[in-house]
């Protein structure tokens, strides 16, 4: 298979801080040797890059490095000798823009060449010698491979970040080996002498890619599990704002100068009331009803009720008067039984009798008609 720079380029961005990721991709490279110079002139374009990160280019040395290192175990002496330019040119030009951290990487990995003897000694030195000037005259910038610092971070930011730092690693790693998978997937070739080998080389891939994938989805769900504590956290956090806000409005508006003014004045508005006679008038009326009574005591008569309607109070004065007639009755009776002893013959008491309860009777009526008149007056009063 011919090599293509934009498959390569691909693999560069899709690289991963892993041994099993750059592994892989410096396996693919081994297998385009004859096209090593056309490699090393895509891997010195991309890494003079100015809109790639210094992470993705820290990732492109260790790939460099691991296939120069196998190609020196196996016996390939084409890319030793086309990196030996490219790699100069490439580590001067780009060492300011690493901050510290990546320098003492890049710095140990061109030690490791010196040592083993991967490239010239002079280009080795050479490189050495331009990133100890370099220190001296660019101060590296402090920060992580990423290029920035978790040092500011608040607390409940902090386990955020870091989560998210992990997904976006582990996507890197799902996104290159489900790419990996596919390569390996179409190169599958079943009339192969090895074939069973490849495929379970493959299976092996599919795996790893799954358990890559269980490991994304494990921590993107503990991603969402902070991310709600901390909404829930920054809801109370609202809720309690507010209420400080409405009492500062509150104080505000009870000091409010010209609320005070306006209150003072409409106690000012406010009527005086004073006594009238209307409460005397009501005293003389309850005072002519209580003499009224009391004269009604006082005549021989029951009290009448103020309350009691019109019919009631006729009631109780037409029973009175049947009052006073049965005792006018029952003394009646005794004087009859008197003039019986004293010798009267009965046909003639009776007819006495009946004479005098013709005259009670008709005295009574009279008393109930008096009473009732009485009573008919004092309520029109």
């Amino acid at each position: 298979m011919s090599f293509s720079s934009e498959q390569f380029v691909s693999r560069l961005n899709n690289l991963q801080d892993s041994q099993e990721s750059i592994a892989g991709s410096s396996k693919w490279l081994l297998s385009q040797h004859r096209d090593a110079p056309q490699i090393a002139k895509s891997w010195r374009a991309y890494m003079l890059r100015t809109d790639i990160n210094t992470r993705r280019k820290l990732l492109g040395i260790y790939l460099v490095n691991h296939v120069v290192q196998q190609a020196t175990t196996q016996k390939i002496g084409n890319f030793q000798e086309c990196f030996n330019d490219t790699i100069e040119e490439v580590l001067i030009t780009t060492y300011a823009e690493f901050p510290t951290d990546i320098r003492k990487k890049i710095a140990r990995v061109v030690g490791i060449w010196k040592q083993r003897g991967i490239f010239s000694r002079a280009t080795v030195d050479k490189v050495l010698a331009s990133f100890e000037r370099t220190d001296k005259s660019t101060p590296a910038k402090s920060g992580s491979t990423g290029g920035s610092s978790n040092s500011k971070l608040t607390p409940e930011s902090k386990p955020v970040v870091d989560s998210l730092s992990k997904i976006a690693k582990l996507h890197h790693t799902v996104h290159a080996l489900k790419t990996r998978f596919d390569n390996s997937v179409n190169e599958l070739d079943e009339k192969s002498m090895v074939y069973n080998e490849n495929y379970k080389t493959v299976s092996k891939i599919g795996a790893m890619v799954k358990d890559n994938i269980a490991i994304s989805i494990k921590e993107r769900k503990h991603l969402v599990e902070v991310l709600n504590k901390l909404i829930a956290d920054q809801n109370k956090h609202i809720d309690a704002d507010e209420i400080i806000v409405n009492e500062i409005n509150f104080a505000i508006e009870a000091k409010d100068p010209a609320l005070i003014n306006n209150t003072a004045n409409d106690d000012n508005i406010l009527p005086t009331y004073e006594d009238d006679n209307d409460d005397d008038d009501d005293d003389s009326d309850s005072d002519s009803d209580d003499d009224n009574a009391k004269t009604a005591v006082n005549k021989g008569n029951a009290p009448i009720s103020v309350g009691l309607s019109a019919l009631e109070q006729l009631a109780q004065a037409n029973a009175r008067g049947d009052l006073k007639r049965t005792s006018s009755n029952s003394e009646d009776n005794e004087t009859a039984s008197k003039k019986l002893k004293s010798g009267n013959s009965p046909e003639q008491e009776e007819y006495d009798i009946e004479d005098q309860d013709v005259d009670d009777d008709s005295n009574g009526d009279n008393n109930v008609t008096s009473s009732i008149q009485d009573l008919l007056s004092k309520l029109a009063n």
